[in-house]
């Protein structure tokens, strides 16, 4: 897991000390600081899509309001490296809240969070700025307030609820329909608080999926499910995550008059305590071992508190270390969501508009010089002797092998769901093993060369050096139309050295397997195509709108 730029006790800007990180995102890291005049503050280090995030923050710098995290100044240090000084918010959001309560905080708690959000919405909305990424991580409770933070900035989409990993504008859990065709007005911001209110009474989203693409799908066509949520929260809701944005509630004020026009609704919160959700709060804070540093009055002080430092150091340690282990869970789920991604942009949803700019035929062109280049390269290090009846062997194996797998993929096992991949997998590769030692055997004794691969090649051992590496490795994930580059010599090299160590259990040629192996995984993805989910959310966003403005044709038709 990457580590956070700065540690405790340093001063990336002058004037202001690092205490703790407290979190990442997709346009830099926060951080716990103190002035040196003593005032605490979060300073927001911006390392990604500068321009995007300090045009947002430029117009939101004079927004004041009790309900929103205050923004106070941008400063940049010696490198001309810029800094966002917010206001520090002691209390945890409503993420931490949700994580404490994992099957909602109840009808009560969640009414009355819904009234403090839309407060923040609403004056948002006034003054021309849509928040656009509301999300329980962006929401705080500190001292009776609800503050919302990172409002008017365009923010990545989010892969996962737990993840870091991020693709482009909105967070896809919370994404109105009408984002992907580039809308973006208040409506939007209250599809999000429908969102929001359904994972309050629930403690999950309305739509969850294996991918950013089966998400958005779903947010445009399903409905959410809401037999499970009492009235008048489940009408609201309904109205609240309509798809057509005239449908909806036409401001936040609106949506709360209509669930607090309910008598049990207005009598409930009445009674409600704030001082409860602080009790939950200092709960939260103990389990994820979030501890103040002490606060710095005067440079005195800071002298005579030196001794203590080291124990807040320590402290900083383990909050951090606890921060790295939820790092890497969250990246988990995002690399399990990212596998899959490739099966539903490819084959699946077929969107129009999600275009590879490698046409097929360059990328089969490509395809073939990769094997050429691996077959002659490995027969290269085999010798001089054999050199064109081995590279042929080479070919014909990687061939066979990468056409197998990409045809079981394409055509066989497209439209089994996630939880079903192990049997398509021990299917597909299996069969690759099997037809890839068959090749071998035919064309080598067809070359009158048979030297390179070893008696027992034409029987299990060869499949076995080949079957088991294979099975070893996610092959979807390989050619996935969202992975991270074209073409990953990391994962080439990988799947070579399983072969390698794979050939030398199995008594076979280590370089041969090694070499079909690494160039399996480079011939799938040079022919594969190479998109993402910003095209899947952009062209969705278009085709759902077309079919909003054919509706009404039709009806004229049908009526005429």
């Amino acid at each position: 897991m990457q580590k956070y730029q700065y540690q405790h006790g340093d001063r990336p800007l002058e004037g202001y000390t690092i205490q703790r990180a407290a979190g990442r995102g997709g346009f830099g890291e926060v951080y716990y600081a103190v002035s040196d005049s003593g005032r605490e503050v979060a300073l927001k280090a911006v390392q990604n899509y500068e321009q995007i995030e300090l045009r947002g923050i430029s117009q939101c710098m004079n927004l004041k309001s009790p309900h929103l995290v205050t923004i106070f100044d941008v400063k940049y240090n010696e490198k001309n490296e810029p800094f966002v000084i917010m206001e520090y918010v002691s209390g945890p959001s409503l993420h931490d809240l949700l994580s404490e309560s994992p099957h909602g905080l109840g009808a009560q708690k969640a009414a009355f969070f819904l009234r403090e959000i839309a407060k923040s919405l609403s004056f948002l909305h006034e003054c021309g700025i849509v928040h656009r990424d509301l999300k329980p991580s962006n929401i705080f409770y500190e001292n009776g307030y609800v503050k919302v933070g990172d409002y008017g900035l365009a923010k990545a989409i989010s892969a996962s609820r737990h993840s870091g990993h991020t693709i482009t504008v909105g967070t896809v859990h919370y994404m109105a329909p009408e984002i992907g065709a580039g809308t973006y007005n208040r409506s939007i911001d209250i599809y999000a608080l429908g969102v929001l209110l359904y994972e309050m009474l629930t403690g999950d989203v309305p739509f969850i999926g294996s991918s950013p693409a089966e998400i958005l799908m779903k947010h445009m066509t399903a409905a959410p499910e809401l037999g499970h949520i009492e009235e008048p929260f489940a009408h609201v809701i309904k109205k609240a995550l309509a798809k057509d944005p005239t449908d909806r509630y036409q401001t936040v004020q609106e949506m709360v008059e209509d669930l607090f026009g309910s008598e049990n609704i207005r009598d409930s919160v009445s009674q409600f305590s704030p001082e409860e959700l602080s009790v939950i709060a200092g709960r939260v804070a103990a389990k994820a071992n979030i501890f103040e540093q002490p606060r710095v009055e005067k440079s005195k002080e800071r002298v005579a508190a030196e001794p203590t430092r080291e124990v807040g150091k320590q402290l900083t340690d383990t909050a951090q270390r606890f921060a790295r282990q939820a790092d890497a869970m969250g990246q988990k789920v995002a690399d399990r969501v990212d596998a899959e991604a490739g099966k539903l942009l490819g084959s699946k949803l077929h969107i129009p508009g999600i275009t590879d700019p490698v046409d097929p035929h360059q990328r089969r062109t490509l395809a073939f010089l990769t094997m050429v280049f691996i077959a002659v390269g490995a027969s290269l290090l085999h010798g001089p002797d054999g050199f064109f009846p081995r590279a042929i062997v080479i070919f014909a194996m990687i061939t066979v092998c990468s056409r197998t797998i990409s045809f079981s993929h394409q055509r066989w096992f497209v439209n089994l769901e996630p939880e079903s991949q192990w049997i398509p997998r021990l299917v597909t590769c299996g069969l690759a093993a099997l037809l890839t030692s068959i090749v071998a055997g035919f064309v080598g004794m067809a070359g009158h060369f048979s030297g390179m691969v070893r008696t027992s090649s034409y029987g299990t051992h060869l499949w076995l050096s080949l079957a088991v590496p294979m099975l070893l490795v996610d092959w979807r994930r390989i050619s996935s139309p969202q992975r991270s580059k074209r073409l990953s010599l990391g994962s080439a090299v990988w799947v070579g050295l399983l072969g390698a160590i794979s050939a030398a259990i199995f008594g076979q040629d280590a370089l041969m397997v090694a070499s079909v192996l690494a160039g399996t995984s480079l011939v799938l993805q040079a022919y594969s195509t190479f998109g993402s989910a910003a095209q899947a959310a952009a062209a969705a966003g278009v085709q759902a709108k077309k079919a909003r403005q054919k509706k009404p044709a039709e009806k004229e038709r049908n009526a005429a």
